[in-house]
């Protein structure tokens, strides 16, 4: 799921903003290593900010930790994040969480292979993917104006994993708090062997992740981000990930990650996104992701 719709999934859950979804450790070599039974992928990561839709919702870094859980095509995913300052008092306006979690998001999905064998009609095989995802955000206290509601997401996309380029398009749907708002992200990325497996090894030790991708929003998307009514291109953005594998099941990627808002309004928006502040509209955001296929 990561793979796909890292960006748009658990919104800024190991990486709407980073590399990092796409560096995690893959949720086919978890299958490899548990066969018939379960399988499952925990991640803990560290990134200098929080983006959405490459929007800024935390200056300050955060950390990410999550398990995904997959049977036979069936998943649930749960991620925590956590602040690691008291940005949520002084400027996101839902209090202070500094060393505390500050979301909570899960849900159930089902993934679906098309392969070739199956369907001779394609050239390629093609991932599919569904899932429902609550954000959940723990009480705030609303007699100081402090505010941080709970919503629900439906997302759905699919990838061609087989091609050089990896292509990608995923589909957002908020159905609670902003509901009817609608983002939709497209991606590709490649990854480079720098160190080829030897031995006994199933992974290569070394490689280098490259991605890209544009997204796009309804008018309610953008009324919300930036208080105007039409559909718009919104974030454009570039990553590259370290991919370091410490075990064939043991996943280590430091990251980086490049982003800029397309359309002119939220461009002007991103720079005036904190109350009080002025900053540039192009983010850059690094971090460290660990991940582990059992």
């Amino acid at each position: 799921m990561a793979a796909w719709c890292g960006v748009c999934l658990i919104q800024s859950v190991l990486a709407d903003n980073t590399a990092a979804a796409d560096s995690a450790g893959t949720p086919e070599a978890a299958v490899a290593a548990a066969g018939e039974g379960p399988a499952f992928e925990a991640t803990l990561d560290f990134c200098t900010r929080q983006l959405t839709y490459g929007l800024v919702d935390n200056r300050d870094p955060i950390v990410t930790a999550a398990l995904a859980a997959e049977w036979q095509g069936f998943t649930f995913d749960t991620a925590v994040i956590f602040d690691t300052t008291e940005w949520g008092k002084t400027q996101g306006g839902y209090g202070n969480r500094k060393g505390q979690y500050q979301e909570l998001a899960f849900g159930p999905g089902y993934t679906y292979t098309f392969d070739p064998g199956d369907y001779p009609f394609l050239p390629t095989a093609v991932d599919t993917f569904v899932n429902y995802t609550y954000e959940y955000h723990p009480p705030v206290r609303k007699s100081r104006g402090e505010s941080n509601p709970d919503t629900q997401f439906l997302h759905a996309g699919f990838a061609l994993p087989d091609l050089w380029l990896s292509p990608a398009l995923c589909a957002e749907f908020d159905i609670d708090n902003e509901a009817g708002a609608v983002y939709l992200l497209a991606q590709v990325g490649h990854t480079f062997t720098l160190v080829e497996a030897a031995g006994g090894r199933e992974t290569d030790p070394l490689a280098l992740a490259l991605g890209a991708g544009v997204g796009a929003g309804n008018p309610k998307r953008n009324r919300y981000d930036a208080d105007f009514d039409a559909w718009a291109f919104k974030d454009v953005w570039v990553s590259a990930a370290l991919e370091w594998q410490l075990s064939d099941r043991v996943l280590l990627a430091p990251y980086v990650a490049l982003s800029e808002q397309l359309h002119r309004q939220l461009r002007d928006a991103s720079r005036h996104a904190i109350e009080g502040e002025t900053h540039a509209s192009t983010q850059l955001v690094g971090g460290l992701a660990l991940a582990a296929a059992f």
